[in-house]
């Protein structure tokens, strides 16, 4: 996957989120599928894609911090079920996966 349009991205009156030299993406057409759906749920879909630069370099940022703390609850056996810690590791690791299309 080729690296996304860096951010800030800010999100226009018209549901159109922009880069700082492009449009990101445009929530909502005059498709009948999406005028199923609220304008207040598609201002809301676009507000979290804006968003979604930020969200990526936090979660990158949080990762290692995750990583000691889950590593600490390592045993013998193995990962503790029960650590909060390693199942938030798990979950950000999936969420930067899935935001690189890994």
């Amino acid at each position: 996957m080729s690296k996304h349009t860096p951010g800030p991205w800010t999100l226009s009156g018209a549901n159109t989120v922009h880069g700082p030299d492009c449009i990101v993406a445009f929530v909502g057409t005059a498709d009948e599928e999406v005028r199923k759906f609220s304008s207040k749920r598609q201002n809301a879909d676009a507000y979290l894609i804006a968003a979604a630069p930020e969200l990526l370099a936090a979660l990158e940022e949080l990762l290692p911090d995750l990583q000691c703390r889950c590593d600490v609850a390592f045993t013998s056996r193995g990962r503790h079920q029960s650590n909060t810690f390693c199942h938030h590791e798990d979950n950000v690791k999936a969420a930067i996966a899935k935001a690189r299309g890994k």
